[in-house]
């Protein structure tokens, strides 16, 4: 269900991807799966058979809800380096954990008529509660948006360029 999540980021409101995480670690992810397939058919979101095997708790009916084509295309969305700021100590405070990496900050460039929002990645070490971590983060952030990652994880193309493109806030 993470991996789903993370695949949702940038194709949905950043509030409801924030809140379908919050789902997910408050009321697990059985719940969360039937407020996904809700949310995809708010905004008319497909899902490609690979995303629908990441729902193993629930048949998705398939007349009921159509699949995107394997050849579909996505929002690509474009990344660069965000200036430290002191909004910054908010999101180190809840994220520190012994686990913690590293921490970077980007600036997601605006596409379309999408506002530009900074996007905190925050990378762990193995063996940490994915969906807690990114549950928490998410909530606290007032606006920002937080991406939870494992060094070393292969990363959805989103997560991996705010990654890439972003400001080393922590360690400094």
């Amino acid at each position: 269900m993470v991996d789903l999540l993370r695949g949702l980021v940038g194709r949905m409101p950043d509030d409801h991807v924030t809140g379908l995480r919050i789902e997910l670690a408050e009321n697990g992810p059985a719940e969360a799966e039937w407020t996904v397939l809700w949310r995809l058919r708010e905004h008319g979101l497909r899902l490609t058979d690979a995303e629908v095997a990441l729902l193993p708790l629930i048949e998705v009916d398939r007349d009921d809800f159509p699949l995107e084509p394997p050849d579909a295309a996505r929002p690509e969305h474009r990344f660069e380096p965000a200036a430290p700021s002191g909004d910054d100590e908010v999101l180190l405070g809840r994220a520190e954990s012994p686990e913690l990496r590293r921490v970077v900050k980007a600036r997601r460039v605006p596409t379309g008529d999408a506002p530009a929002k900074v996007v905190y990645v925050a990378e762990y070490g193995p063996g940490v509660d994915l969906v807690a971590l990114q549950s928490l983060l998410s909530q606290r952030l007032e606006g920002a948006l937080a991406e939870v990652v494992v060094a070393g994880e292969d990363l959805p193309p989103y997560q991996a360029a705010a990654l890439a493109a972003g400001t080393p806030i922590w360690p400094r």
